[in-house]
């Protein structure tokens, strides 16, 4: 233990005692956590398992004595260690040192001007006892090693902005280490990552949990990867402990989904995996009649990313959506062309000579690892990044229509929070490109404000609250909401869902489909989920390095492969949970 607040407490006793916490918002309205209760002992991982808005970040973030904006402790008492982290000595003596903290969002850890060894040579001073030059250098490269990143000069001169989102991460985790913490809070660490940094990322972080003198409070939507590296579950449900017990007592049930590490069924039909050790290679082709995907993936000598699995998603044919009743708009007779497309930051060359097309109606995707340019990609359809070459085009009758954003195209990004002004309601936030440029007299804006979150499955009480109030779900609802403000023909999606528990992510992915059938839209989707991928497009797009690998129709690409990246994100796509090393 690396701090005098841990002495006296012993493997027996509690480390992390959680009761009756009640927090909500300071304007009234039901609590967020409402009497939770949680117990961790020392050297025990704990994980929290619920869907988007069920407290779980809430009570992440109460072990280290915050509380979200708009929020208040209504009642029940936090012990870390013996001390209350919502105490002023109490979180002084507690944070970096006894507990650290790991989120989703490696930006929210690093500074974006501070080069990362700085970074961590100042987390070492203030976290240890090493003071000088040659001590703090020598543990700043530990840390680095001991994260799988390159300890050498010219990587720690880097900035944030030249790391990969995974790099980023990590970083982010040497951070948290860098005190040698009794307790990791971990917040969704894996869910920005595509699928194959989010493999690497957990076998990393089971590697570090398997050290038996570290506890940690592991927040997940993945109960597979809960239930492989936690020894406690808990499970909670509209801001209440609903359930919980150790994974490999509880068995699969319809509250908590998969709980067994072997085999892995996750909720709602979306994604099955049966996983049996042995093999070395992916096999995929099409099973049975109803259009669904079937994935096999062997690996050998510890090396593949699931063990050996089976995976069947249903694909969604090659055909735009159904027309629905209640359609009110036909897709626009036309087409998204990208022709050439080069994009850089700075010297640095992202996309190159990318060129696609999207029908109007339909619904592409945009996979690829990270780096490979796809959020580049959509921040170019969207106008927001200015091509070195190319262009991108609306045909519409055969006639061209180059255009840079606006609304033509809008863009949906994946961070809501980020998306949205935090000081401001959402009725301001729908408001204004209701009434920006002489649009609509105030009285009609508010009710096409009324009517657009309906559109999106919101009721008009959430016109006065503000984002910290609102959950994941109900943000990104906010923020698909502004977006169709301004009537746009299509929408690029920039992994809209990746920060959502595979429920929630279901039902925004569903609105998408519904808003495509009833506003006649066209739909960008960029994800690295494989699953909504083959659910919800027709044609696929796979980036690779910054060119356009392989793009066809889903059950031409996701059955038959080419290129090697697509079959590597088809492999790590099934995600039964990486094997841990025991705990010591």
């Amino acid at each position: 233990m690396t701090d005098d607040a841990c002495r006296g407490v012993s493997a027996a006793d509690p480390f992390v005692e959680v009761a009756g916490l009640t927090l909500g918002p300071v304007a009234g309205g039901p609590p967020v956590l409402d009497d939770a209760a949680l117990k961790v002992r020392l050297g025990q991982v704990v994980g929290v398992l619920g869907r988007s808005g069920s407290g779980k970040s809430s009570l992440a973030h109460s072990l280290l004595g915050h509380v979200r904006p708009g929020l208040e402790v209504r009642g029940g008492t936090v012990r870390v260690a013996g001390l209350d982290p919502f105490e002023r000595a109490g979180a002084r003596r507690l944070r970096g040192r006894v507990v650290s903290f790991l989120g989703q969002d490696p930006a929210s850890s690093l500074n974006p001007a501070l080069r990362i060894g700085t970074q961590l040579a100042e987390a070492v001073r203030l976290r240890t006892s090493a003071r000088r030059a040659a001590d703090v250098r020598a543990r700043v490269e530990e840390l680095l090693l001991s994260v799988r990143l390159p300890a050498d000069r010219a990587f720690r001169r880097r900035l944030p902005r030249q790391l990969s989102g995974g790099q980023a991460q990590r970083v982010a985790l040497a951070l948290a280490l860098a005190g040698t913490p009794s307790l990791l809070v971990l917040d969704e660490p894996t869910s920005s990552l595509d699928t194959v940094l989010a493999a690497g990322m957990r076998t990393l972080l089971g590697e570090v949990l398997a050290d038996g003198d570290r506890s940690a409070l592991l927040v997940s939507h993945d109960p597979a990867w809960l239930a492989s590296v936690a020894d406690d579950v808990i499970l909670l449900d509209a801001g209440r402990v609903a359930g919980g017990g150790e994974p490999t007592e509880r068995g699969p049930g319809p509250a908590l989904g998969p709980a067994l590490p072997r085999g892995v069924a996750y909720a709602a039909g979306e994604l099955s995996a049966e996983v049996a050790a042995s093999g070395g290679e992916v096999s995929v082709g099409m099973a049975g009649s109803g259009g669904e995907l079937s994935v096999e993936v062997a690996g050998s000598g510890g090396e593949s990313p699931a063990g050996r699995a089976s995976v069947r998603v249903e694909l969604s044919g090659g055909e735009p959506p159904a027309r629905g009743p209640g359609v009110r708009a036909e897709p626009s007779a036309g087409e998204l062309a990208v022709r050439g497309l080069d994009a850089a930051h700075g010297r640095v060359r992202v996309l190159r000579d990318v060129s696609l097309t999207v029908r109007a109606g339909c619904c592409t995707a945009v996979v690829g690892p990270s780096g490979s340019g796809k959020t580049t990609l959509a921040r170019c359809l969207a106008g927001l990044h200015r091509p070195a070459r190319g262009g991108v085009e609306w045909r519409e009758h055969g006639d061209g229509a180059q255009f840079a954003g606006g609304a033509p195209v809008q863009l949906v990004a994946q961070d809501a929070r980020g998306a949205l002004n935090p000081r401001e309601s959402v009725r301001t936030a729908l408001l204004r490109p209701l009434t920006g440029v002489g649009r609509r007299p105030a009285r009609d804006a508010e009710h096409e404000a009324v009517r657009l979150l309906g559109l999106v499955g919101l009721d008009s009480g959430v016109l006065a609250r503000r984002p910290g109030e609102l959950s994941g779900g109900q943000r990104q609802r906010v923020a698909l909401a502004r977006t169709l403000a301004a009537r746009p023909r299509v929408l690029v999606c920039d992994e809209i869902t990746s920060a959502l528990d595979r429920e929630t992510a279901g039902e925004i992915l569903a609105l998408l489909g519904s808003l495509r059938r009833t506003l006649g839209l066209t739909v960008v989707m960029v994800t690295h989920d494989l699953t909504a991928a083959a659910r919800h497009a027709e044609r696929v797009v796979v980036l690779d390095a910054g060119r356009v690998a392989e793009a066809g129709p889903v059950d031409r690409v996701l059955v038959n492969p080419v290129h090697p990246v697509t079959r590597e994100l088809l492999a790590f796509a099934v995600r039964p949970g990486p094997s841990v090393p025991e705990r010591r």
